[in-house]
């Protein structure tokens, strides 16, 4: 059972409001913190909920990610068995894909939004799983919701269950490869767990999407058909862990597919994984994630919003873990960490000093949690032009808001200073941490990457704001500690 809980920092002089519904991941508790500037506790209690959804139909389903776009809230998770998403309001109604109202549908009149096919259509062949639980052709989904929480639309991309479709590949029996399954012995797979809107470039209803997969993805077309799309890499076939990068623009408004693409993200013969999205004001999509093994490296990718073309792609050795990202103009923003032991001369400019920098971890000898900026503007690459460490961590979420980035993360138990490279006009921001409660909140100049403030907090892997408050989303079942007077244990 996972126990979830959020925090948010306030000004004492500003009235709150909370985050746009669909920005958090998980079910949280509220802890209100006033003095933004200084990151300070005041009490915890529980959000006054609006509305709450839920899928209700027999299968099982995980939501990955949310985004509010427009007039709309997009969830992206993944499903086994039946969907059937409802909502409880908080005037008592109840909506689904029937409407608006007075009361909840039983198992037996509740309308089917969507039917996975999971297990051969239901009949399972593969070592007598569960049907509704299975990850064996689970389906990918996004589900479309009004602002209000009422069920719009769902649009699947269908995991082929182990059915024997072919692909023409050769046996190759020195691989451990006996079947021309494009889906291999273990069957297909697919997390994708990243997602951002073109709202920023004029349409809302579109999405981005980004994650990994084996095996056979199908996407829904406008004119009906399906979009196949493989991952025939003999890994893949021959143990199930051939795993490619993909990202996928998806059209909410007609449930229909525009491009998917792996490339400028895949190895012959090694995972890729693409871990977070964002899209840029002239409609192009920036996906970074981890490439394995001896070339491997984190990567950063731009694709042609229009058709998915790979515009560039490159990878870096001296990154690892690049957990969360957020874009403004053609301005990327990226957090994760910086890997011991490495130089950056690979993000040198004439100007931006990043040239020999290191991990400020031990000296070197550990990762630390950063955060950078990216130009993506460029026809050959990022052009990075600062980079912000917090110290011995990782660094998971980046919210802009405003003039400022908020970041969350993990950190080891160590005394740390936040530094920018290059250094910020009017020196460095005075933010020092211990790592005593396991991770950090800090407010980031978006300009010039100066700390303006740093906390001390337990390990958070979401944070969001408004700019005047501050939410941020942890989970565990040890009583969370945030410092000598406030704390929350789970219920």
């Amino acid at each position: 059972r996972r126990h979830n809980r959020k925090v948010s920092y306030t000004k004492p002089t500003q009235t709150t409001r909370s985050p746009s519904p669909g920005q958090m991941r998980w079910p949280m508790l509220a802890s209100l913190l006033p003095a933004l500037v200084a990151g300070e506790y005041d009490n915890c209690g529980r959000p006054d909920a609006v509305y709450a959804s839920w899928d209700q139909a027999h299968g099982s389903s995980y939501a990955n990610a949310a985004i509010q776009s427009g007039e709309n809230i997009y969830i992206l998770g993944r499903a086994s068995g039946n969907l059937s998403l409802a909502t409880m309001h908080k005037s008592g109604t109840y909506s689904d894909h029937n409407g608006l109202r007075t009361a909840h549908n039983t198992l037996a009149t509740m309308s089917i939004h969507h039917q996975t096919a999971t297990c051969c259509e239901g009949t399972c062949c593969d070592n007598g799983q569960d049907p509704a639980s299975t990850q064996i052709g689970w389906d990918i989904l996004i589900y479309k919701l009004t602002k209000d929480g009422a069920p719009v639309s769902v649009y699947g991309v269908d995991t082929m269950p182990v059915d024997g479709i072919t692909n023409g590949i050769t046996n190759n029996p020195s691989k451990n490869i006996t079947g021309g399954s494009v889906n291999g012995g273990n069957g297909p797979f697919a997390s994708i767990e990243a997602i951002d809107s073109f709202e920023k470039s004029g349409n809302a209803a579109h999405v981005a999407i980004a994650g990994r997969h084996r095996g056979r993805l199908s996407f829904p077309k406008a004119d009906g058909t399906l979009l196949h799309f493989d991952n025939a890499k003999f890994g893949n076939r021959a143990n199930g862990y051939g795993y490619n990068a993909i990202v996928a623009k998806i059209d909410m408004e007609n449930n229909a597919v525009a491009w998917v693409s792996s490339k400028g993200m895949m190895l012959e013969d090694q995972r890729t994984s693409a871990s977070a999205v964002a899209t840029t004001a002239a409609g192009h999509v920036i996906a970074v994630g981890e490439k394995r093994g001896d070339a491997g490296g984190q990567f950063i990718v731009k694709l042609n919003g229009a058709d998915g073309a790979d515009v560039w792609s490159k990878t870096y050795s001296e990154l690892d873990r690049l957990n969360g990202m957020e874009s403004v103009g053609e301005m990327g923003y990226v957090t994760g960490r910086i890997k011991s032991g490495n130089k950056t001369e690979a993000f040198a400019t004439a100007t931006n000093g990043l040239g020999g920098l290191s991990s400020t971890c031990e000296s070197g000898a550990g990762d630390s949690a950063s955060v950078f900026a990216i130009d993506t503007s460029g026809a050959d690459g990022p052009a990075f032009t600062w980079m912000t460490q917090i110290g011995c961590g990782t660094g998971y979420s980046v919210k802009v808001e405003g003039d400022y980035l908020y970041i969350s993360g993990e950190l080891d138990e160590k005394n740390t200073t936040v530094i920018t490279t290059p250094a910020p006009t009017g020196g460095q921001g005075a933010c020092a941490l211990t790592g005593k409660y396991g991770g950090y909140l800090a407010k980031i100049s978006k300009a010039d990457g100066k700390c303006m403030w740093a906390k001390d907090t337990p390990k958070h892997h979401r944070a969001v704001s408004d700019g005047t408050s501050v939410w941020a989303a942890s989970d565990g079942d040890a009583p969370f500690i945030y410092d000598a007077s406030h704390s929350v244990a789970p219920n």
